[in-house]
């Protein structure tokens, strides 16, 4: 049977009579419908859709769209849960009491969720945990989530994904005492997951050589686990973790701010503050973004918030057909 035959570049585009026989679904299909149609294929093959990419990064609950354009075989969706924050340092009988630093979120990311176009699915961005009192604990930041059927917490793969929110640091409570725990890839949900970097302990010993607050943790990003905070030593505050298993923001040198991460088309897993010394107790380390933990301050400074979660959503589109076409219809 006969056929025809185009070249598109280096590309060789051959369509017999049967499979116009397919594609139209009319063994009539013109000569000039199937040479559109070639050329279309050909086009697309050339020139393929480029992936389009949505952020959300405002805490709180919301609702998506799903677009027109909605690929179920070329998609995913990335959540990171919001950092520990850090609670206020204090004075015990004259000495320096640190906190600790807070936990970094974790990460999830779920492929090629099924999703109708036009529909609505729901999301939430997990906030940074709150700044604590001093002798008290710091909040937790909130889990990050995206359901496509349901507004609530997706329970499956098949529905969403889902990141833990790191823990929040602790004020004075005995010594050497811990930071907040990362949030936890094995509780998450998504086809990769990662878990939050641990913040790093405060040092007291109720003796004048203490004082030194624990850095915060590093996010968990597509690369790995957050990286721990260090914990505070004598008077020296800890180092923030990097996020991302070191390939995300850096974390904070001792009261140093961490870094925001990029490797998630431009934004990515932040690294965790620096904690403070007992010379500086309010120079503390800010947490970068995104889900990274408070590094902890020292003598009478205030605690830090964590930072918030974020959503990205990454799909290449589906090539859109003249309607006539995409029917199965043959061209006047």
């Amino acid at each position: 049977m006969g056929g025809i035959i185009l070249r598109c570049g280096r590309l060789l585009c051959a369509f017999s009579s049967s499979s116009t026989t397919k594609v139209f679904g009319s063994t009539r299909a013109s000569v000039a419908s199937t040479i559109l149609f070639m050329l279309l294929t050909c086009f697309s093959a050339l020139f393929p859709a480029h992936a389009k990419t949505i952020v959300f990064d405002a805490v709180g609950s919301g609702t998506f769209t799903v677009p027109v354009d909605w690929n179920n075989a070329g998609n995913s969706i990335e959540v990171i849960g919001g950092g520990g924050g850090s609670a206020a340092g204090a004075d015990w009988k004259g000495y320096a009491v640190p906190s600790s630093g807070g936990g970094g979120g974790a990460y999830a990311k779920v492929n090629n969720l099924v999703l109708q176009p036009g529909s609505t699915a729901y999301f939430n961005i997990g906030g940074g945990g709150s700044a604590g009192p001093s002798h008290g604990d710091a909040g937790s930041g909130g889990d990050t989530w995206f359901n496509g059927s349901a507004n609530a917490v997706p329970a499956t793969l098949t529905s969403g994904v889902l990141a833990r929110g790191g823990g929040g640091g602790h004020g004075h409570r005995s010594i050497n005492y811990l930071g907040g725990s990362g949030g936890l890839g094995a509780s998450s949900i998504g086809h990769v997951v990662f878990s939050g970097g641990n913040g790093g302990g405060a040092y007291y010993n109720g003796k004048k050589q203490s004082g030194g607050g624990g850095g915060g943790g590093g996010a968990a990003g597509p690369n790995g686990n957050g990286l721990n905070g260090q914990n505070g030593n004598g008077h020296v505050g800890g180092a923030g973790g990097a996020g991302d298993n070191g390939l995300g923001g850096a974390g904070g040198g001792e009261g140093q701010n961490g870094s925001a991460g990029v490797e998630l088309s431009g934004i990515g897993s932040g690294g965790g503050g620096g904690g403070s010394n007992r010379w500086s107790p309010s120079v503390t380390g800010r947490p970068g973004n995104y889900g990274a933990g408070a590094g902890g301050p020292s003598y009478l400074a205030p605690g830090v918030a964590g930072v918030q979660g974020v959503i990205v959503i990454t799909y290449t589109p589906l090539s859109s057909l003249p309607s006539y076409i995409a029917q199965g219809g043959a061209a006047a």
